[in-house]
């Protein structure tokens, strides 16, 4: 179950669900119960923002996988691996022609070294200490420009720098 509270100004608006969009979008649900309150607040009218909500509930949902995987003792990615949705967009019913989480996510462990560097879950840690680790993390959505479909290149370089290219104006957050 998921409860998001988005302000929308002194005149309301619909109840804002992009905090679990991508979860939808992302993973294998079969079963879903999105509530989502819009109070009116002593703000400006909300207005088109894009993915309102979605980075925090994004973050959320990613952190839920890694608990998940940590008690079933089972590798981060491999846990998304085996959930990703690839036949059909959960939101509209809709089949994929391409999903390409799966090829993203092994490639982008290949590139990263992710055998070699993911040391499972650490049931000892000193926190008295500055901590090091890696992560892993999915996202998917259908906002942007001239979506859907949404295209971009990402390349990651061997010093670790990332360069993203696509084609439109930033007209969310970011």
């Amino acid at each position: 179950q998921s409860k998001s509270w988005i302000a929308n100004g002194a005149w309301g608006a619909s109840a804002n669900t992009d905090a679990v969009e991508s979860a939808l979008r992302l993973y294998k649900v079969p079963n879903v119960d999105v509530i989502g309150y819009s109070p009116r607040t002593n703000q400006v009218l909300a207005s088109p923002l894009r993915s309102v909500g979605e980075p925090s509930g994004v973050f959320a949902l990613e952190i839920l996988m890694d608990a998940a995987a940590e008690k079933l003792n089972m590798g981060p990615l491999e846990l998304r691996l085996k959930n990703i949705e690839e036949r059909v967009d959960q939101v509209t019913n809709l089949p994929y022609s391409s999903c390409g989480i799966r090829e993203a996510l092994m490639k982008g462990a290949e590139a990263f070294g992710w055998k070699q560097k993911w040391q499972g879950w650490r049931k000892q840690r000193d926190l008295t200490k500055p901590q090091r680790g890696v992560g892993v993390a999915a996202f998917a959505c259908n906002k942007g420009s001239k979506s859907p479909p949404m295209t971009a290149i990402c390349q990651i370089d061997r010093d670790g720098s990332v360069r993203v290219v696509q084609a439109g104006a930033d007209i969310g957050p970011g």
